[in-house]
């Protein structure tokens, strides 16, 4: 199949999802450590909860019977006999039908006496008095859950309030999707570990520890692989032996035109070529192949280029793998401060979202654009003051101050 250049992002999406079908697999695992998991089938109670009637306060439990006539005498009751504690959901004695209150109870050398507070308003008697009735403060059985009650969707990803439902439910395990496994490979020959000591020509390997981390937030397997020096013996190895293993491969760096960019050449080789160079920067050219039914993604090099790949591409396929969205960011509404430009291909922007301005009628948050400008598409790395991103396209118009625009917040 003869690959494609310089393609749109949509494009190259739809190239992907046409050579390659995510392989996910289910797998049980036990609910607490089921937290971030995506469900793979729907769960519903398995019980009646409380199996039985349950106390509903903390209390003794009576027979009604007893007080049908008014008060009776208790200076004679025995624990077990004609009462017995009932404490708030727990189970008592089927011989007892009703719970009062552990503030009416009063014990004195071993003699128990009832002493009603006085209750004005709904519930109580014209007089102050309590009103006493049969089966009160009782939970009837499956009051709290019923058998077979909804707890939890097929495609939800569960939460820690999930996690207490499926165990009030009677789940011990779950059906889970089975997460990706991914395996990065960091290359370049110049690449040194971060916390080493940088001498001329040297840069630190940034990426894998914030690739690593953007995967692991969106619900993948991460292997991340040691730098691998440029050449391409040991980076066809390599790949291969992350292939055997993982499901996705992300190599990092090599993509380019450079003398020793050889990663897109040993894609090329390897398997299925899909694509080189996407009409989105940072980060222009990116390739992809289907290698051993695997997908492989060269991602560009540069930080933001690496991070705006994983963003718009990986992203996406971990969604198809989940079947729902993955975690990562949260899309607001914000007001424009200023016009943006409509480059030719779609541009990531770092944007300083905040609410320091005069009401709006449009919205209530507002959006900078940080770094950029002639001659540079994008800032660098560290910019403290970036809280979002926003990514434009290029069969949009040009957004102007005051216009409307969703941006993602990463920070």
């Amino acid at each position: 199949m003869m690959h494609k250049e310089n393609i749109t992002k949509k494009e190259a999406l739809d190239l992907i999802r046409s050579a390659w079908t995510p392989a996910s697999v289910t797998e049980e695992v036990a609910v607490a450590d089921a937290m971030g998991r995506i469900l793979a089938e729907d769960c519903h109670a398995k019980y009646d909860l409380p199996v039985v009637r349950a106390a509903g306060m903390d209390g003794i439990c009576v027979n009604f019977d007893l007080f049908e006539n008014g008060m009776p005498d208790t200076s004679e009751w025995q624990r077990g006999v004609q009462y017995d504690r009932a404490d708030t959901g727990d189970d008592f004695p089927d011989a007892f039908d009703t719970v009062l209150p552990i503030e009416w109870v009063k014990t004195e050398d071993g003699t128990i006496r009832i002493e009603p507070q006085k209750m004005h308003g709904p519930g109580g008697r014209p007089d102050g008095a309590p009103q006493i009735e049969r089966g009160m403060n009782v939970r009837p059985a499956g009051s709290m859950m019923k058998k077979d009650a909804l707890l939890a969707k097929k495609g939800m990803r569960i939460t820690a309030f999930d996690i207490a439902a499926l165990a009030t439910g009677g789940y011990g395990t779950v059906k889970v999707i089975k997460k990706p496994r991914i395996a990065f490979l960091p290359t370049g020959s110049e690449l040194i570990p971060a916390g080493s000591i940088p001498q001329r020509g040297q840069n630190f390997d940034a990426n894998s520890l914030m690739v690593s981390a953007m995967l692991r937030e969106m619900g993948a397997e991460v292997t991340c692989f040691p730098i691998e020096a440029d050449h391409k013996n040991n980076l066809k190895e390599r790949l291969a032996e992350a292939l055997k293993k993982n499901d996705i491969v992300l190599i990092n760096g090599g993509s380019s035109k450079g003398e020793e960019d050889f990663n897109t050449r040993i894609l090329q080789e390897m398997g299925e070529f899909l694509f080189h160079w996407i009409k989105a920067a940072p980060g222009r050219p990116m390739s992809a192949a289907v290698i051993q039914g695997k997908l492989v993604i060269n991602l560009a090099g540069p930080t933001i280029g690496a991070y705006y790949g994983v963003i718009w591409c990986v992203k996406e396929l971990l969604a198809d793998w989940y079947g729902c969205e993955v975690p990562w960011g949260h899309e607001i509404e914000a007001e424009l401060t200023e016009d943006l430009m409509a480059p030719p291909m779609s541009i990531f922007m770092r944007m300083r979202v905040t609410d320091e301005k005069e009401e709006s009628e449009k919205a209530r948050y507002f959006a900078s654009r940080i770094g950029g400008g002639p001659g540079r598409t994008h800032p660098g790395i560290n910019q403290p003051d970036a809280n979002a991103i926003y990514m434009t396209e290029p069969d949009q118009p040009a957004p102007k101050k005051g216009d409307v625009i969703r941006v993602i917040m990463v920070r």
